[in-house]
């Protein structure tokens, strides 16, 4: 599988460029996978030879892929990325890093943490406390608690001209939303993802996109997902739809609504077709739309694994391809 050095390359920043993203069970569970399925899921991807998976702020998640990791023997092998509580203020999060990374240690049981990823706001740059916020990420990288440290931004940050900041050479990589279905943070992976890594957050669009929803497809009743609307799941269906033409498969949520089904009318394949289907044509996508290659992390079920690995495996898509799809209306 094609890789990714996040900073400096060592055995434990250079990852695979598919992983799991955002392993939160409290989400799981919402969702109908329980902590075991989860489990199943990650050991899965690792033993197809992913090397990286990404932690929500919770301690339970750390604890389960710090489990997985010693049970696998891949220690060696396998990245974690730890997302750092999210905070009210510059100094707020700055008191909270130090007490956030050791929880995380603990929970997980590893000797440092590959990657953790804090959460700050552009506004933050200039506040008094930015240095002590700064100063506490070098200190758990001299203790050797913290490998690289990352940012996650998102939208906000864009309008207030999150990218001189972003720009500081103590972060190594950038996490931020980014799919076909929502591009409107590549500005900022353009501007910045040739010298750090990017990790690209919901590259599946929470599913839509991994033909795992849409109108008519059943959703467990506490799934956070049946808050979309009607018109909603109608968008979906017609975006998957729009993407049919450069996959084999058609998702069956692009015949799930009359929108979808009039962009299907009279479809026409565009040759060569790349891409099995619609999970690895936007896996690859959120890889190669980066300069100097993205991360994809999408939020993996067991159905989403072997089109995850695909990604990974595969070449670079067609500049041709890009260009279409970057004109695509979805």
């Amino acid at each position: 599988m094609r890789t990714r050095p996040i900073g400096e390359p060592t055995e434990l920043t250079t990852a695979t460029v598919v992983g799991a993203g955002d392993v939160c069970l409290a989400r799981s569970a919402l969702r109908g996978v329980d902590r075991d399925e989860v489990g199943r899921t990650l050991s899965q991807l690792v033993e197809l030879g992913g090397t990286l998976i990404e932690c929500s702020a919770e301690v339970d998640a750390a604890a389960l892929v710090g489990d997985l990791v010693r049970g696998l023997r891949a220690r060696d092998r396998v990245a974690t990325v730890v997302r750092v509580g999210a905070a009210a203020s510059t100094l707020a999060l700055a008191r909270t890093v130090q007490a956030s990374v050791e929880a995380s240690l603990r929970a997980s049981r590893l000797d440092a943490l590959p990657v953790a990823v804090i959460a700050p706001r552009a506004a933050w740059r200039d506040d008094t406390a930015w240095p002590e916020l700064v100063g506490a990420c070098a200190r758990l990288v001299r203790d050797g608690k913290v490998m690289r440290w990352g940012a996650a931004i998102d939208v906000a940050d864009v309008a207030a001209g999150a990218a001189p900041w972003l720009a500081e050479p103590w972060l190594h990589a950038l996490r931020v939303e980014l799919s076909l279905c929502d591009r409107r943070m590549a500005a900022i992976a353009d501007a910045l993802g040739k010298d750090r890594a990017v990790l690209v957050a919901r590259p599946l669009a929470g599913g839509a996109l991994a033909g795992a929803l849409g109108p008519g497809v059943p959703l467990s009743p506490r799934d956070d997902r049946r808050a979309i609307d009607a018109a909603g799941l109608t968008r979906v269906s017609a975006g998957v739809a729009a993407l049919a033409p450069f996959t084999r498969d058609v998702p069956a949520a692009a015949r799930a609504s009359e929108a979808g089904k009039q962009r299907l009318d009279g479809l026409v394949r565009v040759e060569p077709v790349e891409c099995s289907d619609v999970a690895e044509l936007a896996l690859r996508w959120a890889i190669d739309r980066v300069p100097g290659g993205g991360i994809a992390l999408p939020r993996l079920h067991r159905g989403h694994v072997a089109a995850a690995v695909a990604a990974a495996s595969a070449p670079p898509l067609s500049r041709d391809l890009l260009a279409r799809l970057a004109d695509l209306d979805i």
